[in-house]
């Protein structure tokens, strides 16, 4: 599979993502948007919005933009990795993290998307 159908595939899960961070009150409890809130001296929900915006602008440039250096792909490589965050506050800390579900899947799409990407040398 080329690393732009990856991409493809991924914006609906990063959709169903946020909208689960979002009715979970992600905005609230996540340690990285209270940074970014302070570091920006703006409300936690201002933060997290930003953020979003900015990653479905990225995503949408990824698959509609051509060519799309390998650079580029490592970034939304760092995206997918980043989701394993998750996973891993859950299984610490043996409860519930919002986020946790759509992680899965996106985790799973980003081992397959890192596959292809070290597969392919020619980027």
């Amino acid at each position: 599979m080329q690393l732009r159908q990856y991409t493809l595939i991924a914006l609906p899960f990063f959709v169903l993502h946020m909208l689960e961070e979002y009715l979970f009150d992600f905005i609230e409890t996540d340690a990285s948007i209270g940074w970014l809130a302070n570091m920006f001296d703006v409300s936690r929900t201002s933060a997290y919005w930003s953020v979003q915006i900015l990653l479905y602008a990225f995503l949408l440039w990824m698959i509609f933009a051509r060519p799309v250096s390998k650079a580029w792909y490592v970034i939304l490589g760092i995206i997918f990795a980043v989701e394993l965050t998750h996973l891993w506050e859950a299984l610490v800390g043996g409860a519930y993290v919002p986020g946790f579900w759509t992680a899965i899947p996106l985790v799973v799409l980003g081992v397959l998307f890192w596959k292809e990407l070290f597969r392919r040398e020619h980027l």
